[in-house]
């Protein structure tokens, strides 16, 4: 793959080393901590826009943060992309040569167009409430596979009895995500990097729906009964 066309003024050049994958698969804890976290969220955001130099990210952090977060220094921003170039998800990809000076300031970039995170949560999540000092159901006492099973409980209470539990329509959830991610991971692993390209200009909610669609109509047209399936096994008796 060629590099991309060092970006120009009349007072620098800059020179990029590194290309970053199309989409990454995110799965580790920590990574999608840091993905989710609201002090990092704006340097990914921006980056997805461009290759910045940590003066440029500094000056625009502001532009991608909510609006109760005030700007940072240019320190703390340093700290930030060392917490996330050693995570792996941001790199030194380049260095901005000023024009008549010997100094040059390095480039930052991510190491994937786009992050998709994969996060699955085993049966033993659904099936039981959480301890106290679980963080992530704090609130109602249910992790997110289960919130999603007691949604769509909630949605289909008119196709499908009420009278199964939230562990029913969780352990369907679960299943039925599995089962299109490797779909669609497969479906990806064919594309040219062209194609591949494409995908990765959509924001990122139109590339969770065009994956979830594409997977689910490629696993429908494998195997017709695939949903089918499914549905009897946890939600009908």
């Amino acid at each position: 793959m060629e590099d991309p066309p060092p970006k120009s003024s009349p007072e620098f050049i800059d020179v990029i080393h590194t290309t970053p994958k199309t989409i990454e698969f995110i799965s580790d804890p920590q990574k999608i901590k840091l993905l989710l976290n609201n002090e990092l969220y704006p340097i990914i955001a921006l980056l997805r826009h461009g290759n910045f130099t940590a003066k440029e990210i500094t000056e625009l952090y502001s532009t991608y943060s909510g609006s109760g977060y005030k700007p940072k220094s240019e320190k703390t921003i340093y700290r930030y992309l060392k917490e996330l170039k050693e995570a792996g998800l941001i790199d030194e990809v380049g260095q901005r040569v000023i024009k008549g000076q010997t100094a040059t300031e390095k480039i930052w970039g991510r190491t994937a167009k786009v992050f998709y995170i994969q996060q699955e949560e085993g049966e033993e999540f659904v099936e039981k409430l959480c301890k106290e000092d679980c963080v992530a159901c704090k609130d109602d006492g249910l992790h997110l596979q289960a919130q999603k099973g007691l949604g769509l409980m909630t949605l289909l209470k008119d196709i499908y009895p009420v009278e199964h539990t939230k562990v029913n329509f969780s352990k369907f959830m679960n299943s039925l995500e599995k089962a299109i991610m490797n779909e669609f991971q497969q479906q990806l692993a064919k594309l040219t990097e062209n194609e591949l390209n494409q995908v990765a200009r959509l924001p990122y909610n139109a590339i969770t729906n065009l994956l979830t669609m594409s997977g689910l109509i490629s696993l429908m047209n494998k195997a017709p009964e695939f949903l089918d399936k499914r549905i009897k096994k946890y939600l009908t008796s």
